[in-house]
């Protein structure tokens, strides 16, 4: 059965300075964002992290997937099932301080286009495509557990708990990078944060023959390699498998006009960094960022703090620019310059 979604929240009494949700990659669970759910937490913004399950714990009644393909060839969750507005119900919407029956609509913006035009490719429809049977195993990056859980409900739900002034982002890593570009048209975050994006059909270097390859590719964090190799939700060999090609199409045609953060490891052996420079090349505002001896995870690899640390203050730029979206927000801290010239006579 699926977990709950991940939630780390501010200490009583403290202003939830924005909030993030984050799409885990291969293999992942929420658990394993504790960390950085804590650290952002401690600086006063809320982290998500949608649940996962296997096709085998949806109901065939209420599940769209069931009554589209039938009951007897049911394929692995369709991250971007889009029946229209949606509903928030169960205990998540009951936490969210609004009813349980409010509908959250989270269509992007109409398009038009004149004569002579073509329309721009929607990166949602390459996804609908994409056929998912076999490749989101339990704990694979999208597979979120009930409506509460699909990304889209999770950051409409988001968007509603959020108190004005602050940002509310959508985040990925790993394959769930590639989700949130092709689901940003959809659900209009204030930023995206990207780590370890992967590129286009990458097999990676093949499945390990070690465990301990796999946990070396991952994160240089003794710690964490010791989390996972302990965890029964991880899911060893998950990040070597293919990406999607329907899901990397997605994530490129894509074209999100808001301020991008993207970490990407230099010692990635998952991941090259190219498809961080292509990203950076075509979008009109993103802070592509190297983490020195970095590897695939960088939010829980070696410099797991500064990364955090890095994330705190473009969070806390979004939040004193947000008025100025989707233009980049100006810079709080800036070194200080040569003196100007001496006008004193």
């Amino acid at each position: 059965m699926a977990g709950p979604d991940g939630r780390w929240e501010p200490a009583p009494g403290t202003a939830v300075r924005g909030t993030v949700v984050l799409l885990p990659g291969r293999g992942e669970h929420p658990g394993v964002y504790a960390r950085f759910g804590r650290r952002l937490a401690s600086d006063g913004y809320r982290l998500l992290v949608p649940a996962t399950d296997t096709a085998a714990d949806r109901h065939p009644d209420t599940d769209p997937l069931r009554r589209r393909h039938g009951s007897d060839a049911l394929p692995a969750p369709d991250p971007l099932d889009r029946p229209g507005p949606r509903t928030l119900t169960g205990p998540a919407a009951a936490t969210s301080g609004s009813p349980a029956s409010a509908a959250v609509p989270t269509t992007g913006p109409a398009t038009g286009h004149g004569p002579g035009t073509s329309p721009a490719p929607d990166p949602l429809d390459a996804l609908d495509a994409l056929d998912l049977t076999g490749l989101l195993a339990p704990s694979g990056p999208f597979v979120p557990s009930g409506p509460s859980g699909r990304p889209a409900a999770l950051f409409a739900q988001a968007r509603a708990e959020q108190p004005a002034g602050g940002p509310v982002v959508l985040a990925g890593s790993d394959l769930g990078a590639l989700l949130a570009l092709a689901l940003a048209a959809e659900v209009r975050p204030d930023g995206l944060l990207l780590a370890g994006l992967p590129g286009a059909g990458l097999p990676g270097s093949g499945r390990p023959g070690r465990a301990e390859d796999e946990l070396s590719a991952r994160t240089a964090c003794p710690v964490h390699r010791g989390l996972l190799a302990g965890d029964p939700g991880f899911r060893p060999g998950a990040l070597f498998e293919p990406v999607p090609a329907a899901l990397a199409g997605a994530a490129a045609a894509a074209r999100p006009a808001v301020p991008v953060l993207a970490f990407h490891g230099s010692a990635d052996p998952v991941a090259p960094v190219g498809a961080l420079r292509e990203l950076a090349g075509r979008l009109p505002s993103v802070e592509a960022v190297t983490v020195a001896d970095g590897r695939h995870d960088v939010f829980n690899d070696a410099v797991h703090r500064s990364v955090a640390a890095r994330t705190v203050l473009w969070l806390e730029q979004l939040r004193a620019g947000l008025d100025l979206l989707p233009s980049a927000p100006p810079p709080l801290l800036v070194p200080l310059g040569p003196p100007g010239p001496d006008t004193t006579g």
